[in-house]
């Protein structure tokens, strides 16, 4: 495992509540819902640093179970 995927791994905390997700990121906490997954994970990413990008992504797919190749089209770093 990367060191960008093992850091970003170990400060993320994705909790599935039903209808949404509750995706912790270091301090802050973010709501994404089921039916905008990719709008709401590109919000996120406003407040992801670019180095950590495609880890964060990666994260993501593994544990919510999304598509990261198509959100990481519409990214730019």
């Amino acid at each position: 495992m990367s060191d960008f995927l093992a850091t970003v791994a170990y400060f993320t905390r994705i909790v599935d509540s039903g209808d949404y997700y509750v995706v912790e990121y270091f301090d802050k906490k973010y709501v994404v819902r089921k039916r905008s997954i990719e709008r709401d994970v590109m919000n996120i990413l406003k407040d992801v640093s670019c180095y950590y990008v495609h880890a964060f992504l990666r994260v993501l797919s593994i544990k919510m179970r999304i598509d990261a190749n198509e959100i990481i089209k519409n990214v730019r770093c």
